[in-house]
């Protein structure tokens, strides 16, 4: 009778262990609770774009410069 397969895995150290194979790869999950452990399952899943980027950073100063300098330095900057 072969033994059904858990989600989880408890490890020697006490943490728990979920393995997934994502695209063919296998990946590992750890944490020491069962919520902990999805918590990174999904944020892998589902990753979150970063809030500050030098771009977004870098866009909100020049809104705020744009309006601030002479029209002709407007077109030098931009080039």
């Amino acid at each position: 009778m072969k033994k059904p397969r858990t989600k989880y895995t408890r490890r020697a150290d006490g943490r728990i262990v979920r393995t997934e194979t994502i695209d063919g790869k296998r990946v590992y999950f750890y944490g020491h609770t069962d919520a902990e452990v999805d918590s990174k399952y999904e944020e892998y899943i589902h990753p979150q774009e970063p809030q500050n980027t030098l771009k977004t950073i870098a866009e909100a100063w020049w809104e705020k410069k744009e309006a601030e300098i002479s029209p002709n330095t407007v077109s030098g900057f931009k080039t």
